[in-house]
């Protein structure tokens, strides 16, 4: 029998000594190689104690202190519970304040609150080992501590009311940084969330709306980035009785379909909502893609609506009170259309800088063939392909000039305003018209048409020329529009992809990180991010950034932030249990070899690189953070791509083979 409990008592003392040398190095590893895992450490100590606890009989009878093995367990015991309390402390940090209530990985919860709660836990721990180690009471203290923790507790349920609300709302997930919400009477984009409150920019006022964690948990809200990122919304308007629901729905929809900044698909559409003692209300749902369009949309959404019921002579609905005779508007006020007369033209014609130098019968002339247009929010005045020759000058108003790129879809050319002239290159040579003009403003546009245009042309030279050389002066506009757009639409398509290279990348990191149940349990004992591999993956993945970002031979500190955001959105620094100074350390000691030594510095950094060719996933995901990194700013450099594929041709991985899940 004492054969066989000093058989087991030896085989404690191994296990024992074997979970002390995991501790060491563990500890070894915070301490001199800057790892802040203190949940690891911590889990690793209970363990350890836990161990000793349960042999601690037999162990200190095989050591000969059997006499003191009641007080040796009590140690044991007390060590066991402190080191509860700080693996509890050390989980908080690492998933909690750090994690599910961080913003950017950095924590919003502040450090007096943190602090708060970890002086707590090692209370309660001192406590239950006082009470149930020691078997000393406790009353005294626990009354103490009570009326205290009550005091604390009321002084500030307001503060912990809040910050259980933001725990709530960062498990949900139901609202993030970056999303357009609807909270109450708010609605704008979230700029931040943290412990205590959701503040929201607030596109209408240009300002911030700050509201308490508790109220958003508790109201209804509407996420409008969610389950796609585009931002519905919605205007309300009512409509006299007498105008055919069929009608307005009809005439808005078009209206609407035809607006700039509204989205075609998902398409708008109005409906009839309810009826009132004013008329018939309808609801109009309209869709924009991106925050910073909401607006120019939503003052576009209401002119459209407003143009399309003034075009079809559908009155809003409005109090009969103060209607005029037979309970409606006035039809000059409602049209709100103004009658030049000839005299009143003529002079709007001859402040239009195309027309200054012409002689006065020729202006005469011409005011007199004018064709006078009242034209609505998206109302399209002339069509890209139809038969040029007429001259246009805007009155009052702005109209945008749409064309077409190769996928069909329109953009705006130019945006003309009160003076502006289009039809240009159709009344030169007689060309079709290269772009569609539509009014983005209530407008008054004068028509000219060919037959006058022509006869000018014929009797003034310089009004020739002058029309030649604006022609001329328009179609450049156009190109150096056309190249904006591209630029826009290369910044649009690089965040989606990047957006979803994102989410793709995340996904493999969590694969390559997590393994089995054995492989976490290996992780958590000897730490892998350590092991060789570990290290040589993060390395690549530094150096690999580094080369990227240095590729012009120039890196600012944007950059910088560009690296370490890319990286935090991965979740990679947890995974790799890094803070965010360390890894944009390394990032920096790369860079700097580069730029100091540029030739010798890319060949180094790339033999960093080199040394993950064997691992797959490990190389599919260095390119992949290479890719995302200069992606970030919107816009990859010629350079930035030649680097890459010299990256891709290093680890022999194919251009398709990053992106694939």
């Amino acid at each position: 029998m004492d054969t066989a409990e000093d058989f087991v008592s030896a085989v404690g003392i191994i296990i024992i000594l074997a979970i002390a040398a995991l501790v060491f190095r563990t500890t070894v590893r915070m301490v001199f190689g800057k790892r802040r895992n203190q949940a690891l450490l911590g889990l690793q100590f209970v363990i350890l104690f836990g161990v000793a606890y349960a042999f601690h009989g037999g162990l200190s009878g095989l050591l000969g202190l059997g006499d003191y093995a009641d007080d040796i367990g009590r140690v044991v015991a007390a060590l066991l519970w402190f080191a509860i309390a700080f693996l509890v402390t050390g989980a908080l940090n690492r998933y909690v304040w750090r994690g599910i209530l961080s913003v950017d990985g950095q924590p919003t919860v502040p450090r007096l609150l943190t602090d708060f709660v970890q002086v707590f836990i090692y209370l309660a721990a001192i406590m239950v080992v006082m009470h149930f180690v020691y078997d000393q009471s406790i009353t005294a203290i626990v009354a103490t501590s009570g009326a205290f923790a009550f005091i604390i507790g009321y002084s500030a349920q307001s503060t912990l009311a809040e910050l259980f609300a933001g725990v709530s709302l960062n498990l949900a997930r139901s609202i993030k940084k970056g999303d357009i919400v609807s909270i109450d009477d708010t609605f704008g984009r979230v700029s931040d969330i943290n412990w205590r409150c959701v503040s929201i920019m607030e596109p209408k006022l240009g300002s911030t709306v700050v509201i308490p964690n508790s109220q958003v948990a508790g109201a209804k809200f509407t996420n409008s980035s969610l389950p796609e990122p585009l931002y519905r919304r919605a205007v309300y308007f009512t409509v006299e009785f007498s105008a055919p629901p069929d009608l307005v729905i009809e005439a808005t929809t078009e209206h609407l379909r035809r607006a700039r900044w509204v989205l075609s698909d998902p398409a708008p559409l109005v409906h009839v909502r309810q009826y009132t003692e004013l008329g018939i209300e309808y609801r109009a749902l309209w869709y924009i893609r991106r925050d910073g369009d909401w607006w120019p949309a939503w003052n576009e959404a209401h002119e459209a609506i407003w143009s399309a019921l003034r075009a079809h002579g559908l009155q809003p609905g409005l109090n009969h009170r103060f209607a005029g005779p037979g309970g409606r508007f006035d039809e000059d006020a409602w049209s709100a259309r103004t009658r030049e007369s000839a005299m009143d033209i003529r002079a709007n014609l001859a402040d239009t800088p195309l027309f200054e130098k012409l002689p006065a019968a020729r202006l005469d002339e011409l005011a007199a063939a004018v064709i006078r247009h009242d034209a609505g929010v998206t109302d399209v005045l002339c069509k890209a392909g139809e038969e040029g020759g007429a001259l246009y000058v805007i009155a009052r108003g702005r109209v945008v000039m749409l064309l077409t790129d190769e996928a069909g879809q329109a953009y705006s050319g130019a945006e003309l305003a009160a003076g502006d002239v289009f039809g240009l290159a159709g009344a030169v040579d007689g060309t079709a018209h290269r772009a569609s003009a539509q009014a983005s403003r209530i407008s008054v546009v004068y028509e000219i048409p060919a037959e006058a245009v022509g006869a000018a042309v014929k009797k003034s030279k310089r009004f020739a020329g002058a029309l030649k050389k604006a022609a001329e002066d328009r179609a450049r506009a156009y190109e150096m529009g056309h190249g904006a757009y591209l630029r826009e639409l290369a910044r649009e398509n690089n965040k989606a992809e990047k957006q979803r290279m994102i989410r793709e990348l995340a996904g493999r990191i969590r694969g390559i990180f997590s393994g089995g149940v054995t492989d976490n349990l290996r992780a958590l004992f000897t730490g892998a991010e350590e092991s060789r591999e570990g290290r040589e993956l993060l390395e690549a993945i530094m150096a690999g950034s580094a080369l990227v970002a240095a590729a012009d031979d120039e890196i600012e500190a944007e950059e910088r932030g560009h690296v370490v955001r890319t990286l935090q959105s991965l979740d990679l620094l947890e995974q790799l249990d890094m803070e965010a100074d360390e890894a944009l350390g390394r990032f920096d000691a790369y860079c700097e070899d580069i730029v100091a030594e540029p030739e010798d510095g890319v060949g180094r950094a790339l033999d960093v690189v080199a040394k993950v060719a064997t691992n797959r996933d490990g190389a599919e995901l260095v390119i992949g953070i290479c890719v995302a990194v200069s992606a970030a700013d919107g816009e990859v450099e010629p350079a930035e791509e030649a680097r890459i594929a010299e990256i891709r041709r290093l680890l022999n991985v194919g251009a398709g083979d990053d992106a694939e899940g």
